[in-house]
């Protein structure tokens, strides 16, 4: 989840003028090694769909940065928003807390208990406050107590262990 947030940010910094100068650059050189024309950006912009002789009304500059690379950071910050929009997110969060490696570090209850709420058929009010209190006991059990559940090394090793230890 963290480097789908690192991604959306990266890719609005990409918006900014310095940035888009260091991809341009970047691009140049590219072009250059690869003995590829690169546009004078001040130009106008001439649409291969249009005649030569009826140019755009707008430079190089501002078709390739508005009309294409602005339009690609927007169409690829939509498909990250789509696809780990904020149930997914907490879905997902919810998952990664029960990871028992590092003695169930990320282990939270609170982001557990927000993934349950995204199952309100399968838990009311009361099966929601019972869970909460099975979960702190869980996690002492299983941190403090129960030797077996030491050196797990993923969810895999988690569901074998808890069914041998009848504590699923």
């Amino acid at each position: 989840m963290i480097l789908a947030q690192v991604t959306k940010k990266r890719l609005q910094t990409l918006r900014r003028d310095d940035e888009w100068g260091l991809f341009v650059d970047k691009v140049s050189i590219f072009c250059i090694k690869h003995d590829i024309l690169v546009p004078n950006f001040d130009d106008l912009y001439v649409n291969s769909g249009r005649s030569r002789r009826k140019p755009a009304d707008y430079t190089a500059f501002h078709h390739y940065r508005v009309d294409v690379f602005c339009k690609v950071l927007d169409w690829q910050v939509q498909e990250l928003n789509d696809r780990f929009n904020e149930v997914t997110t907490d879905l997902l969060h919810g998952v990664a807390c029960l990871n028992p490696i590092d003695p169930f570090s990320s282990f939270d209850i609170r982001k557990i208990m927000k993934m349950v709420e995204l199952y309100p058929d399968d838990f009311d009010e009361f099966r929601m406050s019972a869970l909460e209190n099975q979960l702190a006991s869980y996690i002492i059990d299983v941190h403090d107590f129960d030797e077996r559940f030491s050196n797990l090394n993923g969810l895999s090793d988690l569901s074998k262990i808890l069914v041998k230890t009848k504590k699923h």
